[in-house]
């Protein structure tokens, strides 16, 4: 049995801490950003009566949608295939299914300065390193180190990253963020999420579901394996959340040396912490790691896994189409929101466009509906 050593745990009532302001989220019964391919298609829509789709309350809708191509046709809801490709922004907070988080900042036309933060916390930063395109994603890097980024579905992207190795070697999935300056109060809630934990020496890494609550006050509750929207969270692992000026925007510190949260506004998020345990066969302290990706409960509670275009990245890079839509999911399980099959493989879909999954084969991945 495992003795936790670091990270205290909390026990109280749930409710307490569950005050005015720390739900919100995207509703179900109007269309959200991720349904439309053009910022004009969302102007319209939100004209009509739309509530979802102008967050900051400025009149105009889904601004980081693109505009409609010069004499191009189709878009509307359902973002049909027609049209000109627009490339992602050049700038995001990428964190990968293990935990790293990557800052790309524009230098110049076409470079860019990488920061990463390591498993232990440190931060390397490289570059200006050139950047590129195939295959519709986009590469930044040198000849042993580089992230790839897929197509954005409203503020989010798939991506892939390699550190320290050749280019042509495996690699790992991650989420990418558009950089948001918002304070936490603005992401407070309570969060699905998909997550999978790695021990050091030990493969493979193992799936996790549970919820996690960020308080507006500056705390972050995780709750393994319980719904805390539905009260159930009995023994939360509990992170005080602080934000250093150093921190790119859109990224927090949860008061540990190797944990970040990176959030989005369109209700996604993604969390990684490590932590140290001994276990009855071994005195010497062994790492694991955990990570989460996540989305608002709201935007989870419905959500059917249909045949939607989900874009993602394969374990050497290439982007690929999910398979998801044709897996057979039960719903619900193990919990409300979520859903597995016989084998265990398991999808949790949010309305802001992501799907994230967790398979034997391939691990902790997210996709976006293109």
């Amino acid at each position: 049995m495992l003795r936790v050593l670091k990270l205290g745990y909390a026990a109280a009532a749930l409710s307490a801490l569950l005050v005015a302001g720390c739900g919100g989220g995207i509703g179900n019964s109007d269309a959200v950003c991720s349904d439309f391919r053009y910022q004009q298609d969302a102007q319209a829509a939100y004209a009509d009566g739309a509530t979802q789709l102008d967050r900051d309350g400025d009149g105009v809708a889904c601004e980081d949608l693109a505009s409609r191509p010069s004499g191009g046709g189709g878009g509307g809801v359902g973002g049909g295939t027609g049209g000109t490709e627009v490339p992602p922004a050049p700038e995001y907070n990428l964190m990968s299914a293990l935990g790293e988080v990557t800052a790309l900042v524009s230098a110049s036309s076409g470079q860019y300065i990488m920061s990463v933060w390591g498993p232990f916390g440190s931060v390397s930063n490289m570059g200006p390193l050139g950047g590129g395109g195939s295959d519709g994603s986009t590469q930044v890097s040198n000849n042993f180190i580089g992230v790839r980024y897929g197509s954005r579905s409203y503020d989010l992207v798939p991506s892939w990253s390699n550190h320290g190795h050749s280019l042509q070697s495996s690699g790992i999935g991650g989420i990418g963020f558009v950089p948001d300056s918002r304070p936490l109060a603005a992401i407070a809630g309570i969060y699905r999420a998909i997550g999978q934990t790695c021990q050091q020496g030990r493969s493979p890494c193992v799936p996790v579901v549970g919820t996690l609550v960020v308080f507006d006050r500056g705390t972050m509750w995780i709750c393994v394996n319980q719904d805390a929207e539905k009260g159930q969270c009995t023994a939360p692992l509990v992170f005080p959340v602080t934000r250093s000026g150093s921190d790119p925007q859109g990224m927090f510190t949860l008061d540990h040396y190797s944990a970040r949260l990176l959030s989005s506004s369109s209700g996604s998020l993604a969390v990684s912490y490590q932590d140290t345990y001994e276990s009855a066969e071994n005195r010497n302290p062994t790492f694991q790691r955990t990570t989460w990706f996540g989305v608002l409960h709201e935007s989870s509670d419905v959500v059917p896994l249909d045949a939607s275009i989900f874009e993602g990245f394969t374990n050497t890079g290439t982007l690929a189409r999910s398979p998801a839509s044709s897996w057979t999911l039960q719903d619900d399980v193990p919990m409300q929101g979520f859903r597995r099959d016989a084998s265990g493989r398991l999808a949790l879909r949010g309305a802001n466009g992501q799907l994230v999954t967790w398979t034997a084969e391939d691990g902790l991945q997210t996709f976006v509906r293109r």
